[in-house]
């Protein structure tokens, strides 16, 4: 699982397909060492073979490590996806306790809604853990109550998880997470709003400031500063360390791509005034002729104002397709494709790793990697149309010595 040995599985793959490895435009990886290293990394050698093609590390990935470092740095945050994991193991680890919490929520009249997970590789699954949670809320706190009084062995810690959630501060946490927009106070209003309106709803006690705590008279005395207010504490010490550290990871970890060349590509593509600077980059970057490229935007640029249409990048490309320019517009056809060709996301690819677990079953424990393969393909791709037709005349004509089609009268 080195760079090395992946690049030359990669490499080798592409070749076997007929691909040149120095038609690449565009790498997409996730942030694992051996994929982006920046010395031996799969991305580094496949750069060095070809200067142009662009890495790009996956976004989806670092939008996920973003999510992750709010969820550790900012203590209420931490324990309230902690105590998040803890009702779903607690109460899906065993068959009888998950049953006490289906029969209580067909007694309340709820809908199905399940728990779910975590896991710090879906950054979506937050989002559904925290909304099964305040869906489920009053079945969860009935299920834990019911649990501690009729079971010995598990009836303290269903006791201690429902002490937990009924929390205003837990409350606050998930509604944070679940409605994280824009660092005002406004928008801290809304929330602070919304959490008490369902604190109230579920008889949660009312928000409080920690104890004051005392600082030694050895450091100086007396006491440390803290609001007065409840709203004011939970908004500097909760709301704004969250957004602030989602705006400085995002800022940060998001910078880390190599954008330059993909803003000038989408200026030159999507504006009609273009900057010189813009071109240029794409020139020197591609090799392109400058004086060429700057006319046929130039001429692209005044068809796109004859016509009215919107300065987006669609807009421009559905003209450019509808108008049939392909052949009269070389380099912005050249453009179109490599912009379209790189990568931004590396997540659909790994979501087909999920069929293995459905196709290498333990009844298949013997299959061979050519027809897994094949499994596989026809499970991912499986929303292909495929004519039966033509696949069976193939299977018949394939025969050595008899067809194998199945003649019925």
């Amino acid at each position: 699982m080195d760079g090395e040995s992946l690049s030359n599985l990669l490499k080798n793959t592409l070749l076997t397909l007929g691909l040149k490895i120095e038609n690449i435009r565009g790498q997409c990886y996730d942030g694992a060492a051996s994929m982006r290293g920046s010395y031996s990394g799969v991305a580094k050698r496949i750069k060095d073979e070809n200067k142009l093609a662009l890495y790009v590390h996956c976004y989806a990935h670092v939008l996920n490590l973003c999510v992750v470092d709010v969820s550790g740095k900012v203590v209420p945050i931490r324990n309230m996806f902690g105590i998040l994991n803890k009702i779903y193991t607690f109460i899906g680890a065993s068959s009888k306790r998950h049953s006490i919490f289906e029969r209580i929520q067909k007694e309340s009249n709820l809908s199905n809604n399940t728990l779910k997970s975590l896991s710090d590789t879906r950054r979506g699954c937050r989002i559904e853990a925290i909304r099964s949670v305040i869906n489920n809320f009053n079945s969860i706190v009935l299920t834990l109550e019911n649990i501690n009084e009729t079971d010995s062995t598990h009836g303290p810690d269903a006791n201690s998880i429902s002490n937990n959630i009924q929390n205003f501060e837990f409350i606050f946490s998930a509604t944070i997470v679940e409605l994280q927009s824009l660092r005002s106070d406004d928008s801290f209003d809304k929330i602070w709003t919304e959490t008490e309106q369902l604190a109230s709803k579920e008889s949660i006690s009312p928000p409080t400031i920690p104890r004051i705590r005392t600082i030694p008279s050895r450091l100086g005395g007396g006491e440390t500063l803290i609001s007065r207010n409840v709203a004011s504490y939970f908004k500097t010490n909760i709301y704004f360390p969250v957004l602030d550290i989602v705006i400085h990871d995002i800022e940060t970890k998001f910078a880390e791509n190599n954008l330059k060349i993909l803003i000038a590509l989408q200026n030159c593509l999507s504006t009609r005034n273009h900057r010189d600077e813009d071109i240029l980059e794409v020139c020197n970057t591609y090799n392109i002729n400058f004086d060429d490229l700057k006319a046929e935007l130039k001429l692209f640029g005044k068809m796109c104002s004859s016509t009215n249409i919107d300065e987006h990048f669609e807009a421009h490309l559905t003209l450019y397709l509808e108008k049939d320019l392909i052949g009269s517009f070389d380099n912005i056809y050249l453009l179109y494709k490599i912009f379209l060709s790189i990568p931004m996301s590396s997540a659909s690819s790994e979501r087909s790793f999920s069929s293995l677990r459905r196709l290498k079953t333990f009844t298949r424990n013997t299959i061979g990697q050519e027809r897994l393969s094949s499994l596989a393909i026809l499970h991912i791709e499986k929303t292909f149309e495929i004519n039966f037709d033509t696949i069976i005349d193939q299977f018949d004509a394939d025969s050595t010595e008899r067809g194998r089609r199945l003649q019925l009268s």
